[in-house]
């Protein structure tokens, strides 16, 4: 070979090697400019067409098995069709490289995604209506007062199926479609369908869900369910909602669901957990952890089974009107339960524990002249029973069955429980709930 040819082809070969390439160098000025080539090693022992950067790239991708990571992931989110207006962790770049990484991550394998989520239900202490709008609106100050306890529901969302699917391990309940439109009238699971909807996810998921609580039990167990669907389905399609964006979707669609206003203190309760001052104010809705002792809150607190179910929207839909149309028997009712609510918020605040009872004794008064459906004869009972000693009690959310909130002064609770149960009812074991929503 000619002497010029044979130093041509090597110079080929050393500028082929990466160790040939530009490396930046850092100036004294702190700026960055391109380092003289390094002298090159022993070219390799090989044909010069081996020396190529594509030909190593080529050759390590032989052979081995693509794994879906967050590319995966991403492709199946975009699967999941929302409004242009969400975000979404997997939106593209307009560069010329996002593209290519958008195409790439189109052909890759779609893997599912699950994603869990449990939230807690609540017993309401005083305030609860005041937090349907616009009712407390005409009372200034309103404020309602819960706390989440341990009997949780809980949601499974899962991606990478074709059309929708709805399945209730409560009921057995199961329906499908091939969009959401097409299973909004399925009884008990039809507000999963509104929810999606809300999120404006069309198809692409299957939902499964269970609750603790049953039905017209007064605990906010379908508040609390709609919350874990609505955590749980958001995720699974790349979008992180906060409490700020999350009540205000499951409250709708709940609206939706039922045909009648709705409130927000369950949502709440469900997202944030403890023990909750919901503070209802014009323009704002404002959640307060308060600063009481969750202990002595459970030691003085009794849940006891009315033994009769009911639907919340009838009773509330009375009170609802009878605002509205200028009730004086109702607009008087409430603004009694808005102050009485709002000493009970802030005798929790000062551990006043033995002041929570009057107050809350005198909140059930007013609430049982809002609508005659609030209560029962077997509500009635058990009130009479914990008055008679030294507690007091009220009906858990809007009445007329279900579950009896009952409150016993710290060192009656033993002589309360005895009272309840010999009046022929059964307190239901529970705990607070300081977790609140999780979504895993």
């Amino acid at each position: 070979m000619p002497a010029e040819r044979a130093s041509a082809c090597s110079a080929t070969r050393r500028c082929c090697t990466p160790a040939a390439l530009p490396e930046p160098a850092r100036s004294t000025s702190g700026s960055w400019t391109p380092r003289p080539p390094r002298r090159s090693r022993r070219a390799p022992r090989r044909p010069d067409w081996r020396a190529s950067s594509s030909w190593r790239r080529s050759r390590r991708s032989a052979g081995r098995r693509r794994v879906p990571g967050r590319a995966g992931r991403s492709a199946d989110r975009r699967r999941c069709r929302g409004p242009a207006g969400w975000s979404s962790s997997s939106s593209s770049s307009s560069s010329d490289d996002g593209n290519s990484r958008d195409a790439r991550i189109e052909s890759a394998p779609v893997s599912p995604i699950t994603v869990e989520a449990t939230a807690p239900t609540r017993v309401d202490l005083a305030g609860g209506t005041l937090d349907i709008w616009p009712l407390y609106l005409f009372h200034p100050g309103a404020v309602t007062v819960n706390v989440a306890i341990d009997r949780r529901a809980w949601c499974r969302v899962e991606t990478g199926i074709e059309g929708v699917r709805l399945e209730s391990r409560d009921t057995l309940a199961k329906a499908e479609g091939r969009n959401v439109s097409e299973v909004l009238g399925s009884g008990g699971l039809s507000l999963a369908a509104y929810i999606l909807r809300a999120l404006g996810i069309e198809s692409g998921l299957k939902v499964v869900t269970h609750s603790r609580v049953p039905a017209g039990s007064g605990l906010g167990g379908s508040s609390a369910l709609a919350v874990a669907v609505v955590a749980a389905a958001a995720r699974a399609v790349g979008r992180e909602l906060d409490a700020d964006r999350m009540w205000p979707v499951v409250r709708d669609a709940e609206a939706q669901n039922m045909g009648v206003p709705a409130g927000m203190q369950d949502h709440l309760a469900a997202i944030h957990g403890g023990v909750l001052g919901i503070h209802l104010e014009p323009g704002a809705v404002r959640a307060e952890r308060l600063a009481t002792d969750p202990a002595r809150v459970e030691e003085c607190l009794l849940l006891v089974d009315a033994g009769v179910t009911r639907f919340s929207g009838i009773n509330n839909w009375e009170v609802f009107k009878g605002q509205i149309d200028g009730d004086e028997r109702v607009r008087r009712s409430l603004a009694e339960i808005a102050a009485a609510a709002r000493a009970l918020r802030d005798a929790l605040v000062a551990h006043e524990y033995d002041a929570v009872t009057p107050l809350m004794a005198a909140e059930w008064e007013a609430r049982k002249r809002l609508a005659p459906g609030v209560t029962s004869p077997e509500i009635d009972r058990i009130a009479a029973a914990a008055q008679a000693s030294g507690g007091a009690a009220k009906v858990c959310g809007a009445g007329g069955g279900g579950m009896v909130a009952v409150w016993a002064p710290p060192g009656r609770r033993d002589g309360v429980e005895a009272a309840v149960r010999a009046a022929g009812f059964r307190p239901v074991a529970f705990r607070l709930d300081l977790r609140g929503l999780e979504i895993e």
